[in-house]
């Protein structure tokens, strides 16, 4: 998931921009505000079309 993180601070959330993107679940990601949800396909089969 690609986003941007947030981390709380004294005077409330601040934004983390060093966080890598994250795999499903990881802990991380409930402070993640997500943007793009990315999926990786596998065992894909190609096939023409008529």
């Amino acid at each position: 998931m690609l986003g941007t993180a947030y981390v709380p601070t004294e005077d409330g959330w601040a934004g983390d921009n060093t966080i890598p993107e994250l795999r499903y679940g990881d802990p991380r990601l409930d402070l993640v505000v997500a943007s793009l949800l990315v999926r990786q396909l596998l065992k894909v089969k190609i096939v023409e079309l008529p």
